[in-house]
């Protein structure tokens, strides 16, 4: 039923009512005609009995024959009679004619033919005499009268049947009749529904076609006119929405269009458009002050016309491979920078991406090209990786590049065929300089150094000041004797300069130690420690000397305890005589609730004074004893917090503390599960740590660092980069250490308010950060105006001797429990 049309559902519902009424009405009709005819025949036979019964009494009576033979002859002519038989008293048929005058032709021969009879008494009659008489007998009381016979009537049912039959054929040719012109009705009400329907139908298929300006005209009335004319107005409202809509996204495209036309005009990227034949079809300003040419003069020519690069390495000219986006449908991106040159000679650092420009189908049309001038970053790049190769006050190499190329060395072949020699020279007397004139004066006297020792080495020699007043050189290829004859030069040429200051004459000398590069088992910390070993011997003999290593220099040291800090730091650990400290780290926008410290050592000594690590770290370097030292301070920390009971306290939520981890300590077997051992045993939670190393460390130790970095990581603690900028090698590897903080190289925050180019530099450390949402620390703020200068770049965090000096931990715990 529910899959029937709307047509043949109002044809169902019209007929079959009407049709179930209508055969209701003829069987009751065809019943009650066939009834009729049954009881008129009865009461037919009834009648015809009754008149002769009392006309057969005098036959009977008196044996007249032909009297009854005529009564029954009368009788017979009556349709429907088909025999008359009269009986006496003991059933004897008196009389017996049937019927030759009824045809029964209309009926099959085979068909026997059916009758009904009739049967009455024939009863005597009486009169009466006289009134005396009381004897009764009237027509009703047979009781009292005689019975002399009886009369029977046999009647055929033919008529009957005919009759049923006949009454049949009109009860079906007028419920047929019926059924047909109900049909015709039904139909014709259906039709003037369901035409109204189907155009509304039809009118609603126009307007999911999007045809909303039809409207539909049905020329009905009603519930038909009133759904015509909502739809009509839906169709209306919604061709006015549609407008609206079109309007509204036109507006927006154009708002679009308007934005990105601004944004291609005011952007620093320059942007190029091609065509599918590499034909250029648009440039932006940015494009047209970097290739040197305007929009009008551009437009038209091939990209390879007005897009010059070469390769940045070694400065070969470049085709843009613009086929790799027209015809292969690939972006291009050179992962090393170009070198533009305009048409105009002026030259540009960039760096490209090109994509292919596609119709929403696929197909490719052309190629936008975008590039921006890198030479900045570029240039700020090269400065920072000159500094992280040499010493910013003398220019000279610093100790990293010296250790890295002395490195190399190492690993050469070329120890086989030519002669290799280090020298470390440690000026003699300098610390009276600092002390009477102060430390420009100092780091003028180095300055002026540094150019004796460069005039007298020879070209391929490497000269670095590696830290304070001590310089190193690796004669490369160089006999001993001549490098010995060299250093000898060396030593007389400082010994013999006078530096002035302020009126005031200061002589300087130089103790040198030599040692041969032989590559046999040597290894970088040996080969220094050999120098060193050789610098110390020529002070014991008196200053300004210069002296060879020997194999039993390193005994005669010891004897004189000039490797005492050896000593001393093995001493300390043992005694447990180091002592932490813990310096604030301050929010720069002072909102941050967390209270963040930096984890610092000390070094007891006998007398109770403390010495900063820069006195014994260097010697704990040398001789491998940073893993045991950073061992210590974990341990340490992790037992003053038990001790005082400060993970009891809701406050250590707030409380964030870094520790410093050597590269040793990295490389160290067995550090990390120590480390995840002490924080599985105690009530410190990992959230409270952050890890500190060097970007050194990080990078010459990267697989190691990036294995502990992930570990701890996972278990809630974070990681700062220590020392961040001194090497241009961190901003390769910057994106692969998952790293929180950003610690940026205390040489760019000192003096950073006189100084042009570490502002620069900053303000591109901080910028990175932002962009790889890291938070930046400031480390050696010492003034108040560089304070002020740090939170101007958006530092997230401050720390120096101008935000807080170095406090005992076990103090700065005790203050935050109360």
């Amino acid at each position: 039923m529910n899959n029937l049309s709307i047509k043949s559902r109002i044809i169902l519902i019209m007929l079959i009512p009407l049709l179930t009424t209508a055969v209701i009405l003829s069987f009751v009709f065809i019943n009650n005609r066939i009834t009729d005819t049954k009881t008129n025949l009865v009461n037919k036979g009834q009648m015809m009995v009754q008149y002769l019964a009392p006309a057969s009494e005098y036959g009977i009576i008196s044996g007249n024959i032909e009297y009854l033979q005529s009564l029954i002859q009368n009788t017979l002519s009556i349709p429907d009679v088909t025999g008359i038989s009269i009986a006496d008293i003991n059933g004897h048929k008196i009389v017996d004619i049937r019927s030759s005058e009824n045809n029964f032709s209309d009926m099959p021969a085979t068909e026997p033919v059916k009758t009904v009879a009739f049967t009455q008494t024939i009863f005597r009659s009486y009169l009466a005499i006289d009134d005396l008489q009381d004897t009764d007998f009237s027509s009703d009381d047979t009781e009292f009268r005689e019975a002399i016979g009886s009369v029977t009537v046999e009647m055929t049912t033919h008529s009957i049947e005919h009759s049923r039959q006949t009454i049949i054929r009109n009860g079906i040719t007028i419920t047929s009749s019926a059924f047909i012109v109900t049909l015709l009705i039904a139909l014709y009400f259906s039709r003037s529904i369901i035409m109204p329907l189907s155009i509304i139908t039809a009118g609603v298929k126009r307007i999911r076609d999007g045809k909303l300006g039809d409207r539909i005209n049905t020329h009905t009335g009603g519930e038909i006119a009133t759904l015509e004319n909502d739809i009509n107005n839906m169709s209306a409202a919604l061709e006015i929405a549609k407008l609206k809509e079109q309007q509204r996204a036109q507006d927006e495209l154009f708002i679009e269009k308007a934005k990105a036309q601004i944004t291609l005009e005011s952007i620093g990227e320059g942007v190029v458009t091609t065509d599918i034949n590499g034909i250029v079809t648009y440039i932006n300003p940015a494009a047209e002050n970097l290739l040197g040419v305007n929009a009008q003069t551009a437009e038209g020519l091939h990209l390879h016309q007005v897009f010059l690069v070469k390769y940045f390495t070694d400065k070969q000219p470049l085709k843009y491979p613009i086929s790799t986006c027209l015809i292969d449908g690939k972006p291009i991106h050179h992962e090393s920078p170009l070198l533009l040159f305009g048409t105009n000679n002026v030259e540009f650092v960039i760096r490209d991406t090109a994509t292919p420009i596609r119709t929403r189908g696929g197909k490719i049309t052309g190629m936008v090209l975008v590039f921006h001038d890198f030479t900045h970053i570029q240039n700020i790049s090269d400065q920072l990786g000159f500094q992280a190769s040499h010493d910013e006050l003398t220019g000279l190499f610093n100790r990293r590049e010296f250790e890295k190329q002395l490195t190399e060395i190492l690993e050469s072949n070329e120890l086989a065929k030519k002669e290799f020699s280090v020298c470390y020279i440690d000026l003699d007397h300098f610390k009276v300089i600092n002390d009477t004139c102060g430390h420009f004066a100092g780091d003028q006297a180095l300055k002026e150094v540094s150019k004796i020792i460069h005039n007298n080495i020879r070209k391929d020699d490497v000269l670095a000041r590696l830290g304070g007043d001590e310089f190193g050189v690796i004669f490369k290829s160089c006999p001993f004797n001549n490098a010995l004859e060299i250093s000898n030069t060396i030593k007389d040429n400082i010994q013999e300069y006078k530096f002035k200051w302020e009126q005031q004459t200061f002589d300087i000398g130089a103790s040198i130690g030599m040692a041969t590069i032989n590559g046999e088992h040597q290894s970088l910390s040996e080969l220094m420690i050999q120098a060193d070993t050789a610098c110390y011997v020529a002070k014991d003999k008196g200053r300004n000397h210069v002296h060879v290593y020997h194999g039993e220099d390193e005994s005669q040291l010891k004897r004189r305890g000039e490797l005492h800090w050896l000593q001393r730091i093995n001493t300390t650990l043992d005694e447990n005589s180091f002592e932490l400290f813990c310096q604030l780290i301050m929010p720069a926008n002072n909102t941050s609730d967390i209270n963040h410290y930096e984890i610092l050592i000390r070094m007891k000594d006998k007398d109770g004074s403390l010495v900063l690590p820069h006195d014994f770290m260097p010697a704990a370097e040398h001789y491998k004893l940073m893993p045991k030292i950073d061992r210590w301070v974990f341990q340490e920390f992790i037992s003053v917090i038990e001790h005082i009971g400060f993970f009891n306290i809701e406050s250590r939520k707030n409380c964030v503390f870094n520790i410093n981890l050597s590269g040793q300590s990295l490389g160290n077997e067995g550090f990390l599960e120590y480390v995840i051992s002490l924080l599985e045993s105690s009530p410190v939670t990992p959230e409270m740590l952050t890890f500190e190393i060097t970007e050194t460390a990080a990078i010459e130790n990267y697989s190691q660092a990036s294995h502990f970095i992930n570990i701890l990581k996972k278990m809630g603690c974070k990681f700062a980069l220590d020392d961040f900028g001194s090497g241009l090698s961190s901003f390769r590897y910057l994106k692969e250490l998952s790293v929180d903080y950003l610690k940026i190289d205390g040489n760019f925050i000192r003096d950073i308010e006189n100084n042009p180019v570490n502002q620069s530099i900053v303000s591109s450390i901080t910028n990175i950060a932002t962009a790889m949402k890291l938070q930046t620390i400031a480390e050696f703020v010492e003034t108040e105006s560089s304070l002020k200068l740090l939170q101007e770049y958006h530092i997230d965090y401050l720390q120096g001797y101008a935000i807080e000096m170095p406090i005992p931990l076990i103090k700065v715990l005790h203050e935050l429990m109360h």
